[in-house]
């Protein structure tokens, strides 16, 4: 009986053990889901971050026609990308492309396109004018066409050493990047079409 009472005990101080080690583990993975996230600025200058923030900073972010000139700008970097697409990509370096499309870094005004593009849609002041399904359409589009630019420069950087093949005489990494410039020129038609649908938010 002696024994059966002291495998008992020894049970239960295993059971609270456990218990008190699992709400352990609970609560320190709450602590880091609720824990801010790091500044997204980490490693910049100041200048840097200032100039950057200059590029996507939104006056009133609950007025839909102060997110306007962001997008604006975010049009005009892949304007910037294209015309200037030789040299940006002369050392097959995706980084350098995603750097304009806004997935690396915070210096493109396209790091903050997709709280603007939600921003405009779900916008109480918007005026009668604005097709709001419209704008909601090409923005999925728009966001589809980013993402595959994205896959595409991120692919540049690692295709050279994968056993990914070259097409027409061009290492790997040129290839992707050829594919990434027709995605980037669909992107830049998409963006076009949310700036021209902008029109009624412009007035």
């Amino acid at each position: 009986m002696r024994a059966q009472a002291l495998l008992l005990l020894l049970c239960a101080a295993r059971a609270h053990a456990l218990a008190t080690l699992t709400r352990r583990r609970c609560l320190a993975g709450a602590s880091a889901i609720l824990a801010p996230a790091a500044p997204a600025v980490a490693g910049y200058s100041s200048e840097t971050v200032a100039k950057a923030k200059e590029a996507w900073a939104v006056a009133d972010p609950s007025r839909a026609q102060d997110w306007v000139p962001l997008i604006v700008a975010g049009d005009g970097a892949l304007g910037e990308l294209l015309d200037n697409w030789p040299a940006i990509t002369a050392k097959n370096d995706g980084d350098a492309v995603r750097r304009y499309l806004g997935t690396v870094g915070i210096t493109s005004p396209l790091f903050k396109i997709r709280p603007a593009l939600a921003a405009i849609i779900k916008a109480r002041d918007l005026p009668d004018a604005f097709d709001v399904v419209a704008f909601a359409e090409v923005s999925e589009e728009f966001l589809s066409d980013l993402q595959a630019a994205e896959g595409a420069a991120y692919g540049a950087n690692f295709a050279d050493f994968s056993t990914s093949v070259g097409k027409g005489g061009l290492s790997p990494a040129a290839t992707q990047l050829v594919k990434c410039r027709e995605d980037v020129r669909r992107l830049k038609q998409r963006s076009g079409e949310l700036v021209a649908l902008l029109g009624p938010l412009r007035k």
